[in-house]
């Protein structure tokens, strides 16, 4: 791969060098590029995998420990290797930038936070009037849960057949192959549930379209990370349910665009955070962003922001 890149640099007149990955092989091709060159470099990251506290947990887990000690001990060392050299370095979010400003002494001139946002053209390509829930509100989760998050949605299932028993009405639905949800609906025995398999692009888009809420979540260590559904019921402009960690990235984005509710992570502490979600919705006033910060998230607003930075290093 250094080869071909090689090559490539050598034939073409390149201004720039930009690679991406948490932290692999692209970025280590690409330091040895920005030494060889002296090109500006940037090094996107997204959520650079030495933050990843749940997955550090479970190759700990799964390991030797004095193996996973040096694994981790070659990842930093691989790390600060490329964030000190690179030109500019691209976080998924402010957390993650902060991060990575302290552990490695980083000028914050040269780290970025940009979220992945959501792309406009991407979210117009939805199939039209071919879904309807029956019973609202409608919460729902369209796609699969990451690795890591299953107790945080069964608490939730949980919560919402407390709530069933309660007398309140609602729909919970779960579009995809994965089978989270409805393997604790089962045993929680919630009749409000409906399980949709694996559908395509433009009737997925549809179906998130048509939720009231849409479910995010995220284990409780996981302070920095941004799950992806949350750029799409942004820009579909639903009211979002979030499991996730106060004071985490995701918390702030919601708590900012007061677009949502950050559900706690028991089962008790969840039912009243519900409650009032409900009590909105019936009031016709459940919490969802104004257009104007739905905007920031759009990518083209995003990549503009990006292009900026870019043009200082050219």
């Amino acid at each position: 791969m250094n080869d071909v890149a090689r090559r490539a640099l050598e034939m073409r007149n390149y201004d720039l060098i930009y690679s991406v990955n948490g932290v692999g092989v692209e970025h280590s091709t690409a330091l040895e590029l920005k030494r060889s060159t002296g090109l500006p470099w940037v090094a996107e990251f997204r959520d650079p995998w030495i933050h990843n506290r749940w997955e550090w947990h479970l190759i700990k887990d799964r390991s030797w420990h004095w193996w996973c000690a040096r694994q981790f001990r070659r990842v930093r060392w691989m790390l600060r290797e490329i964030v000190e050299t690179a030109d500019l370095v691209v976080v998924e979010s402010p957390l993650h930038a902060e991060y990575l400003i302290k552990d490695f002494e980083l000028d914050a001139q040269n780290v970025v936070a940009l979220g992945m946002g959501f792309e406009p053209a991407y979210m117009r390509d939805m199939a039209e009037g071919l879904v309807a829930f029956p019973t609202r509100p409608v919460i729902g989760f369209v796609g699969q849960p990451y690795y890591g998050y299953q107790s945080a949605i069964k608490n939730l299932v949980d919560s919402l057949k407390a709530l069933e028993l309660k007398g309140h009405r609602f729909t919970l639905v779960s579009v995809g192959s994965d089978t989270t949800f409805h393997t604790y609906a089962d045993e929680a025995k919630l009749r409000s549930f409906v399980p949709i398999g694996s559908v395509d692009h433009s009737l997925a888009l549809a179906l998130t379209n048509a939720l009231d809420f849409g479910i995010v979540a995220a284990c409780e260590e996981c302070l920095p990370n941004i799950n992806s559904k949350l750029w799409e019921y942004l820009a579909l402009n639903l009211s979002i349910i979030a499991i996730a960690p106060k004071g985490g990235s995701m918390h702030a984005i919601i708590a900012e665009g007061d677009c949502g509710y950050v559900l706690p992570y028991d089962v008790e502490s969840m039912l009243p955070v519900l409650e009032t979600a409900f009590h909105d919705y019936e009031n016709a006033r459940h919490k969802r962003a104004s257009s104007d910060f739905v905007q920031r998230y759009s990518r083209q607003t995003l990549m503009a922001e990006l292009a900026k930075k870019i043009e200082g290093l050219i």
